[in-house]
């Protein structure tokens, strides 16, 4: 087990979820928990318009839920911090950045995270618990120029200078997920917390900042997941966790991938990883499912609906940060 604590006091705090909606529920839902929603996202198909009060991702739906919802117990509150708008609600902040690829992408990466930054340093009661990466076109050019590479070069260098470092000034990641996108810029959304978070590894996985250079210059930075603990419940929110084992890729068919994913969720969240604060699959929830090959959705579903209830999923098309992964989960254990 690893954790890195960031210690605060306790606060009062609310539970989060993230709701998967279809067209034809969305309206009943927004108006359901009208005041309560951190993050209204609608993963858009090509050519799809963006429904009013809803946030755009280029990521394509699968199936017929191409909505979520990250709804909260208690009230939202908004505010602008440098040029971006905040979202408050008990102890939880949201936000997004976005901008537009430069010439480099190491450059655009940098300048998303050096404005994140920005504006974090409003709110020094608050801790990082949560990072989404969107990266269009992630895999696209060769080597060191793979964007996703580049990515990681940008990211590090703001986060470095700018961002939470330990004692040896390196950076302190929270859980993070960095998935493509067929089109759009490059956003960052960022949740945060006043609560104690501990950021943790996985063992059957070798910490993402020690891979070796095969898989990059500069390292992904993230931990493989963040739990928030309040006095009321503890919430792990999960990284996007695939079928890797150390550092390495394992199993070119996604029956055997998913497979593989699942029994890292479930080091991941086991008594062996987390001691007393364990979970189980039956609590995880608040799911992502991103799939490479829409042919592949069949096999996916097969494999986590063993675990988790279905109206928990929310299945989404594009590239994963490497070739040969097929599959990717996210969500909230609690």
């Amino acid at each position: 087990m690893t954790l890195q604590p960031v210690h605060c006091a306790s606060l009062n705090a609310t539970r989060l979820r993230a709701i998967p909606a279809r067209d034809t529920d969305l309206e009943i839902l927004l108006a359901l928990h009208e005041g309560h929603i951190l993050r209204p996202t609608q993963f858009l198909a090509p050519g799809t318009p963006v429904r009013p009060g809803m946030e755009p991702v280029h990521i394509a739906p699968l199936g017929d839920r191409h909505h979520e919802l990250l709804v909260t117990d208690t009230p939202v509150r908004s505010d602008h911090l440098e040029g971006v708008e905040v979202r408050f609600a008990a102890d939880l902040c949201y936000f997004e950045v976005q901008r537009d690829d430069a010439a480099d992408f190491a450059t655009t990466a940098e300048a998303v995270y050096a404005h994140v930054f920005r504006v974090t340093r409003h709110l020094p009661d608050h801790r990082l618990l949560r990072l989404w990466n969107y990266l269009p076109s992630i895999l696209r050019g060769d080597d060191e120029e793979e964007r996703y590479r580049r990515f990681n070069v940008g990211r590090f260098a703001a986060w470095s200078q700018l961002g939470p470092c330990d004692a040896h000034g390196d950076p302190i990641y929270p859980a993070a997920t960095a998935i493509g996108a067929y089109g759009g810029p490059l956003i960052v959304q960022v949740l945060l917390t006043r609560q104690t978070v501990d950021h943790v590894q996985n063992y059957r996985q070798r910490p993402p900042m020690a891979y070796s250079s095969k898989y990059g210059h500069r390292a992904p930075g993230f931990a493989r997941g963040t739990l928030r603990r309040a006095d009321r419940f503890i919430e792990l929110l999960v990284s996007g966790t695939a079928s890797i084992v150390g550092e390495e890729t394992r199993h070119d068919r996604m029956r055997d991938q998913s497979e593989e994913t699942l029994r890292n969720l479930r080091a991941l969240l086991s008594r062996e990883n987390l001691g007393d604060t364990a979970f189980d699959l039956g609590r995880f929830h608040s799911v992502r499912a991103y799939v490479k090959h829409p042919e592949d959705l069949p096999e996916a579903q097969r494999a986590l609906e063993r675990h988790i209830p279905p109206e928990h999923i929310i299945y989404l098309w594009d590239d994963i940060c490497r070739p040969g992964l097929l599959l990717e989960v996210e969500g909230i254990a609690a």
